[in-house]
């Protein structure tokens, strides 16, 4: 055993040589982890489409927080403009002035109303099914694939010059439930 162990270390080592150096992706998703955690409050525009299957809502909101909780602003439609409510990665309830509006869940506790800071949650601590490199439109990004639930998916495209997201998409069931469109995120 004594003469075995050292040509056992030689071939590991031999092939720990041969493996690249470093996966670009990971790289990148550990200095965008890095970007996303130093921040302590988040600010973000972003144009929310829901599908329940037998009906879509498309919202647009505002999102100021911090860690899981913030405030959203209904910016669009315009029935709905300027109504202001707490919210945290798990809501599925919009509450204001003795009323309210129910966004419903998406499947597995998944809302549009929460969508965000549940979204930061999983960028700065979830576990990645895959990462990879692509270009749109000129753009360099990172994608980031990982489970939300047990049923729900999230594919986040990042910028990878800013470092911030561009766009989400949740499936379940085999089909887009919510798409997220960032038009304006600031990281303080």
């Amino acid at each position: 055993m004594k003469k075995t162990l050292p040509i056992i270390l030689a071939a590991l080592l031999a092939l720990a040589s041969c493996a690249p150096k470093t996966d670009r992706a990971v790289t990148e998703f550990a200095q965008l982890r890095e970007h996303l955690a130093a921040a302590a409050n988040v600010t973000a525009t972003a144009a929310v489409t829901a599908d329940y299957g037998e009906r879509v809502f498309d919202f647009r909101i505002k999102y100021q927080g911090a860690d899981g909780a913030g405030e959203i602003t209904i910016l669009a439609p315009e029935s709905l403009l300027g109504i202001t409510a707490r919210v945290a990665d798990n809501a599925g309830t919009l509450k204001f002035d003795g009323a309210a509006l129910d966004t419903g869940s998406l499947g597995d506790g998944i809302s549009p109303a929460g969508i965000i800071p549940r979204l930061l949650a999983e960028w700065r601590s979830g576990f990645p099914d895959s990462l990879s490199l692509v270009t749109t439109g000129g753009r360099a990004e990172l994608v980031m694939r990982s489970a939300l639930t047990a049923d729900a998916r999230q594919t986040t495209r990042f910028d990878l010059s800013s470092r911030l997201p561009v766009r989400t998409e949740i499936t379940s069931a085999g089909r887009v439930i919510l798409t997220v469109v960032f038009e304006n995120v600031t990281l303080t």
